[in-house]
């Protein structure tokens, strides 16, 4: 027994599966069937050996690279390699391009801590547009101002405040469009906003930045986008917190749109009549419901919040409501969905939002069609169907639009489709059905992605939930996690 372990030992055994190790330590880093800890100790090994000759050290470095890539390797294996690549003085071109390109897309912690501290400690301020990305990223159990991306930003422009670095890199994204119609630049443009409504969810500090701040240096995508902004601020009195709001916001003021032009010079001339109070916590979601009801309810126009709050309260007090008790995780809590766990959350805008909607689910047009929608979503077991509630010339209707086929993942889950959210520009609301059988009362309500989709696009949203064949649940719930349990929905007679 003792001569086969020193034998065993000379040959370098000790792989998993009996695989043994050889005199190739960089084929010993590359093979998946020795150990762990093999392979990262044949890490340093193989990088020595290719020292002074240029050939066998490109071949070398592009295999740790694979290596730092690859999701499916072991953490300390992918660290030894990055360790082991970001350590090549004569490569540097070559890492740099490394960092900015893994930070955006990669999920480890640790890993995204190596590549951060990498840029920081050697002051490539060129990884910023990529740290912005990763920054964006949102993580409940960290604070953005404990996590490396935010360490590394601060370390590569001292004396400057982080929300500025990410104005700048909003402004200017120092990113090659790519190919095509890949847009990589305006995919970190969405980032850094996307980030920035993060660390300012009011808006008021990107309102001043962007008051003062010099665009005459940057592209011309950029000074539209301020443009944009600016004018979202002084018409609407509201911002885009989001990316995904910032694109609507795009379209709204896209001048080969004559439609929403005319639009924005109504809501504007409706928001203007309004005092501090109604103004207060506007968001780009409140411009059509003011909009609307100025022309058709001036009543609530004119009603305080006080009196919207008391008319909700009078509308939903005897109502049937359902409470959801299912979710994709047994770790998810019951959201609260009664008016009494929100009110004082709730804006004046957000009373009349809520009124229009409970109005347009009154009409008995609109009802028809709503379970008309919900019996073809039931029959189709291959996603959930949805839509957006639209006005048109004085009245309210919902448009369905059924996901296409290569957006269907399963019955569970609503994809708002690019085609709805393109037709949404001027929409209340948007919708989807929880309508996979009759009696489906246990899941009344949005799922923890529902309101993570309606936080991220920054619309007013109701699901509505089969309780039996006639009787629909609605919900209403917001970008900020505000959920409305508005009761039943009733099957028209006759139908």
């Amino acid at each position: 027994m003792a001569i086969a372990l020193a034998a065993c030992v000379g040959a370098g055994c000790g792989g998993a599966g009996g695989a043994a190790r050889t005199a190739d330590p960089l084929s010993d880093a590359r093979n998946p069937k020795l150990s762990t800890k093999a392979r990262v100790e044949a890490v340093g090994p193989a990088w020595e050996a290719s020292a002074g000759n240029a050939a066998d050290r490109n071949v070398t470095r592009e295999a740790l690279k694979a290596i730092a890539w690859s999701r499916s390797e072991p953490r300390d294996l992918r660290m030894a390699s990055l360790r082991a690549v970001l350590s090549d003085a004569e490569h540097e071109a070559d890492s740099r391009q490394l960092v900015s390109l893994m930070l955006p897309h990669e999920p480890d912690r640790e890993v995204v801590a190596l590549l951060g501290t990498a840029a920081a400690r050697n002051g490539w301020t060129e990884a910023t547009s990529a740290l912005v990305r990763s920054l964006s990223r949102p993580m409940l159990s960290v604070k953005d101002n404990e996590r490396a991306e935010w360490r590394a930003i601060e370390a590569l422009h001292p004396g400057r405040p982080v929300e500025e670095v990410v104005l700048g890199v909003f402004l200017d994204p120092r990113t090659d469009p790519g190919p095509g119609d890949a847009r990589y630049d305006e995919r970190v443009r969405a980032s850094a906003w996307d980030l920035l409504g993060r660390l300012d969810p009011t808006g008021v500090r990107r309102a001043e930045m962007l008051a003062t701040m010099d665009t005459s240096g940057v592209s011309g995508e950029s000074r539209a986008a301020v443009e944009d902004i600016r004018a979202a601020f002084r018409d609407l009195a509201a911002a885009p917190v989001t990316g995904e709001e910032l694109k609507w916001l795009r379209s709204l003021r896209d001048g080969s749109k004559p439609e929403n032009a005319a639009w924005w010079g109504g809501a504007t001339r409706a928001i203007a009549s309004l005092d501090s109070e109604r103004r207060r916590g506007l968001g780009l979601r409140h411009a059509e419901p003011i909009r609307w009801a100025t022309a058709n309810r001036p009543e609530w126009i004119a009603a305080g919040r006080a009196e919207l709050l008391s008319e909700v309260r009078s509308r939903l007090a005897d109502r049937r409501h359902y409470r959801r008790v299912k979710d994709d995780t047994d770790f998810t809590k019951p959201h609260p969905d009664r008016l009494a766990d929100w009110e004082d959350r709730l804006t004046w805008a957000d009373l009349l939002t809520i009124l229009l909607i409970d109005d347009a689910l009154a009409d008995e047009r609109v009802r028809r069609e709503l379970f008309r929608q919900a019996d073809l979503d039931r029959n189709d077991g291959t996603t959930e169907y949805g839509g957006i509630v639209e006005a048109d010339a004085g009245r309210v209707r919902a448009v369905l639009f059924v996901p296409r086929a290569s957006q269907r993942r399963h019955d569970r889950e609503f994809v708002a489709s690019q085609d709805m959210i393109d037709a949404s520009d001027r929409a209340l609301a948007h919708y989807h059905f929880h309508a996979q059988k009759a009696r489906n009362r246990e899941y009344a309500g949005p799922s923890m992605p529902d309101l993570v989709t309606a936080a991220r696009l920054g619309r007013t949203s109701i699901v509505f939930t089969s309780i039996d064949r006639d009787v629909l649940n609605a919900d209403l719930y917001q970008p900020d996690g505000v959920l409305i349990d508005l009761g039943e929905v009733r099957r028209p007679r006759g139908e």
